[in-house]
């Protein structure tokens, strides 16, 4: 930007930030004030930074930012007043406080292309998030305005970019993509939440040992050298309450390899699992789930209604549906959570192909069952059906059976199980190359008796880590850490082998 005529502007955006944003991060600095030390490193004409009005602490902000907007967490409140302080601005670029990392070089590339190319809109792609950016031309800042004039929904980091891909072909765009694609680690560096502010943290405190400066480079080297950074609270919990089952499905290793006695989770021991994750993280998805049919425990409703009661839990119940008749529905209707999930396996819209699938008769009970929560609760309710040999050519069907639903379907991928199940994919969606598990990453799972299984393929829990009843969530959870590392470096564990969920993920 110095060897140009055109002045810049930088929106700093503090409307989204948590608690987290402002908690010391590294080096007795939080996001934020990282944040103002990299924009100096900016050349620029005008910088203003924009918190929400409903802030609970100020204090914090105006000891850093003399000049500072108070604005409601709106998207058009935010664009006006932007439109009104950079008038005098050929450009802005918008930064986040709760992103420390952004690399002021990828800072620079961005702008030059925006410039050199005259761009209205310019943006970076697979970078992990938290290290890319956006700008805008002043007359398309303007242009978006008054787009968005009414609009209150809040303002979310990708805002603009909806704005803009709304009608993409009125704009001049140009895209910065990283020269290494990082989209497969599904990296964020922000600090927007307790998971992804532990991994900015130690990305920051290991590169601070490397006697290393934050940058793209470095980061990329943090990667390859210590993966383990990434790894920092469970984001996907799956708890088996049950392991018994009133189908006989084809497509269920219960049927074909489970070697474990049938037996239920007390209510007692699942609510030690739950104050365990609440006090390890703030924010988990818990699913109901893994070998066994969750409404054939008798302590379900205490489970779901005590799972709810802690803040940061969202619950998912995955069943067969048998069992989910109007009594069970209208009482977690009546729970009034949109923390909670619900998850009908139906996997057919014929007798015939559900009874080979399932191996029972009750695909008229289940649709009814569907049929009732949909109406009653379509937020948050889901039919799901796997993708089969068996039923590939009835999806058409399916799809129309449940018009009225379309949006609440969910097309599953089948799980051979390492192979030891028959293949009956209706598609291979592997990638050609192999890259490390995301399951390994984010996920825990939890047999009925407490055993934490390595991952949710070990359905006997032939190698499991620990028990979560006896050693408690976290430490449980660390003993996982050296198999992600080993896989991340490329050395795949004898059991991963043959297994084909490593690129899919949950949460």
């Amino acid at each position: 930007m110095n060897d140009t005529s055109d002045s810049l502007g930088i929106a700093l955006i503090s409307l989204i930030n948590t608690q987290w944003a402002t908690k010391e991060l590294y080096d007795r600095c939080s996001s934020v004030e990282w944040i103002k030390k990299n924009v100096k490193k900016i050349s620029h004409d005008k910088l203003c930074h924009f918190s929400s009005d409903q802030t609970e602490d100020l204090s914090i902000y105006q000891k850093l930012f003399t000049d500072t907007s108070h604005v409601t967490c709106e998207i058009f409140p935010f664009l006006d007043e932007c439109v009104k302080i950079f008038k005098d601005c050929d450009h802005v670029l918008f930064l986040y406080t709760d992103a420390p990392f952004n690399d002021p070089q990828v800072l620079k590339s961005l702008m030059d292309l925006h410039i050199n190319e005259m761009a209205e809109y310019t943006f970076t792609e697979n970078y992990p998030e938290g290290v890319g950016a956006e700008i805008l031309s002043y007359p398309t800042l303007k242009k978006l305005r008054n787009i968005a004039s009414g609009n209150n929904e809040a303002f979310q980091r990708e805002s603009i970019s909806k704005i803009i891909h709304f009608d993409i072909n009125q704009y001049d765009v140009e895209v910065l993509v990283s020269q290494v694609d990082q989209r497969k680690e599904r990296l964020r560096l922000t600090c927007d939440s307790q998971r992804d502010y532990l991994i900015t943290q130690k990305a920051f405190k290991l590169l601070s040992e490397e006697q290393k400066a934050p940058s793209l480079q470095a980061l990329y080297e943090l990667i390859h050298s210590h993966p383990e950074f990434m790894r920092s609270t469970p984001a996907y919990v799956e708890i088996e309450i049950t392991n018994d089952c009133q189908c006989e499905c084809v497509i269920c290793p219960r049927t074909h390899l489970m070697k474990r006695k049938v037996d239920f989770m007390p209510l007692d021991k699942y609510q030690s699992i739950i104050n365990g994750l609440k006090d390890l993280c703030d924010e988990v998805v818990v699913a109901l789930t893994l070998m066994g049919e969750p409404t054939l425990a008798p302590e379900l409703y205490d489970m779901i209604e005590y799972s709810l009661s802690v803040e940061g839990i969202t619950l998912i119940l995955e069943t067969n549906g048998i069992l989910l008749d109007k009594p069970l529905v209208d009482r977690l209707v009546a729970l009034d959570s949109k923390r909670l999930i619900i998850i009908v396996a139906l996997d057919s819209p014929t007798p015939d192909a559900y009874q080979t699938i399932r191996g029972v008769d009750h695909l008229k009970t289940v649709e009814n069952h569907a049929s009732y929560l949909l109406e009653k609760r379509p937020e948050n309710t889901y039919l799901q059906i796997l993708r089969l040999k068996e039923n590939d050519e009835l999806l058409d069907s399916y799809y129309l059976k449940w018009a009225a639903f379309k949006d609440n379907i969910i097309l599953q991928k089948y799980n051979p199980y390492r192979n030891l199940l028959v293949d009956r994919k209706g598609a291979d969606l592997s990638p050609l190359k192999r890259f490390s598990c995301w399951h390994l990453k984010r996920d825990l799972s939890i047999l009925v008796d407490g055993t934490v299984a390595f991952c949710k393929q070990d359905l006997n829990g032939e190698r499991s880590v620990g028990n979560v009843f006896e050693e408690g969530v976290e430490k449980v959870w660390d003993k996982l850490n050296p198999f992600f590392i080993k896989d991340h470096k490329g050395q795949i564990d004898p059991f991963c082998e043959h297994c084909d969920e490593w690129f899919t993920y949950n949460f």
